[in-house]
């Protein structure tokens, strides 16, 4: 075999061997939409209820980890229920997918973001107004304290709507929970 032959096939080598024992890792993170205001002609919905979905966030050997929640694919929602003051007057926000990732890493603070998108449907006593497509954009920090045994790893941060269809529903609200398993 030639001098050339010998270095390529060497650093193919180094290659796959890095490749397979560079370590991969699955999260589970809870909470995501707990709190919040929207807002509608003039009138703030306040949702009194925390509502929590379970993100999976899954990492191979790239700097970024991507979140997914496999129900999102099957039809399922996150509903939360937003609530002015007067008259009956509701909007229930529905996620249907949320999308985004965290640098890669389990020490220190990593930073995330991304996107979620859904609908939404208003009930003032028996009329309804619809929101055929709600978008919005998430951003949090996630840190893992250190300490033996280490504390539970958590996020704080927030989520706000960028558009509507029909426009007019904005609004924002807190996104925060904790690693709920790790493997």
């Amino acid at each position: 075999m030639g001098k050339h032959k010998a270095l390529i096939l060497a650093a193919v080598i180094a290659v796959l061997a890095t490749a397979t024992t560079a370590q991969a890792y699955y999260e589970t993170w809870d909470g995501w939409f707990v709190g919040g205001t929207l807002y509608y002609s003039g009138n703030a919905y306040t949702t009194p209820n925390v509502y929590t979905r379970e993100m999976y966030d899954s990492t191979r050997v790239s700097d970024r980890d991507t979140f997914y929640n496999p129900a999102f694919g099957q039809g399922d929602t996150i509903t939360i229920r937003f609530v002015y003051d007067r008259d009956n007057d509701t909007i229930f926000l529905k996620i249907a997918s949320i999308t985004g990732g965290k640098t890669t890493g389990q020490t220190g603070t990593k930073e995330g973001d991304g996107t979620w998108a859904g609908s939404a449907i208003r009930r003032k006593n028996t009329v309804e107004t619809t929101w055929s497509s709600v978008i919005g954009t998430w951003d949090a920090s996630f840190t893992y304290p250190a300490g033996s045994p280490p504390p539970t790893p958590y996020y704080t941060g927030g989520w706000t709507i960028t558009s509507s269809t029909p426009s007019g529903l904005t609004g924002d609200g807190a996104c925060d929970g904790d690693r709920t398993a790790n493997w």
